[in-house]
């Protein structure tokens, strides 16, 4: 079985300039090969015990609660009778603030110029980061951006990986109101997300939602503490929203760096049955059975 983890799906028209999108055209496209050359299977499939995975089912995922998620990805699925797994935080729609890691997306997107990869270029020689965050990530972050967005995968590893929230939350908050105004959050975050309402509409129209972190931060970078905390408030958000046990999670970021062994446990303990990463394998029978904290995915693009 392949896992396909999308984020941004828009029409080309409105692609956006951040990683892990496919156009709406794209997308229709590759729902009808699967669904051609294979069968894109139901979320709560893997909740049967007796589920057995075939090298040519899909099982379909969306990160970050985007109102993309609503507007262009969720007709189609409707409209071929297909159900997918959606992911969402909770700090956005708790706090009214974009996630930072979007806060980053919404400047490269709308705000791209010379004087933001300036700002971008003074940041990291200002704030070095903490050296041994560093060296626990290593070289894995985003080691698939070309090189000419050295420069944007710089500020990622800082922002994302290399600081505590409080300082991440500093930095992407002092660039974003410097480019995009703090005023306008409010409405950028109403805009850019599921509303509550359509999260409702979604579930009770068989789509599958899990947590995603309610703070969409590094997990391994918090205590235990920190980590049951911020999985905890995921978990209740999303049941609330949805009115539905929460049995799937996604790891933010993904990578095999970003969890830990007291991540899996907190997620045990939250009653999550399955979590998600972004490596690249198929899944099959004993990686459901031996691995259920470490489900795979292919991003979108593979495809």
């Amino acid at each position: 079985m392949k896992v396909v983890m999308y984020h941004y799906v828009k029409p080309a028209a409105n692609a956006p300039s951040a990683l892990h999108w496919v156009t709406l055209e794209h997308f229709r496209h590759q729902l009808d090969s699967m669904s051609s050359t294979g069968n894109i299977i139901h979320p709560k499939e893997l909740l049967n015990k007796d589920f057995e995975p075939r090298p040519n089912d899909f099982l379909l995922t969306f990160d970050d609660a985007l109102s993309d998620h609503y507007h262009f990805v969720f007709p189609e699925l409707t409209k071929r009778n297909v159900s997918a797994l959606f992911f969402v935080n909770g700090l956005q729609y708790k706090q009214k603030r974009l996630l930072n890691v979007h806060r980053l997306h919404y400047l490269l997107h709308h705000h791209f110029s010379d004087q933001l990869l300036t700002a971008f270029s003074e940041t990291i020689d200002f704030f070095k980061g903490d050296v041994q965050l560093a060296a626990t990530f290593g070289n894995e972050l985003y080691a698939n951006m070309e090189e000419r967005d050295s420069l944007v995968a710089a500020i990622k590893k800082l922002i994302n990986f290399h600081v505590d929230p409080i300082l991440q939350n500093e930095i992407a908050g002092d660039l974003f109101g410097r480019f995009a105004g703090n005023e306008n959050e409010p409405m950028i975050v109403r805009e850019w997300y599921l509303s509550e309402q359509q999260i409702a509409a979604m579930a009770a129209s068989n789509m599958v939602f899990g947590a995603h972190g309610f703070s969409h931060y590094v997990l391994s970078n918090f205590s235990a503490a920190e980590q049951e905390s911020d999985i905890l408030k995921s978990v209740h958000f999303v049941a609330e929203a949805t009115n539905q046990p929460v049995s799937f999670f996604c790891y933010p970021y993904g990578y095999a760096s970003s969890f830990n062994d007291t991540t899996i446990a907190c997620l045990k303990n939250a009653g999550i049955q399955f979590a998600f990463s972004v490596e690249h394998q198929e899944v099959d029978k004993l990686t459901l059975l031996n691995r259920p904290y470490g489900i795979t995915r292919f991003d979108c693009t593979q495809f």
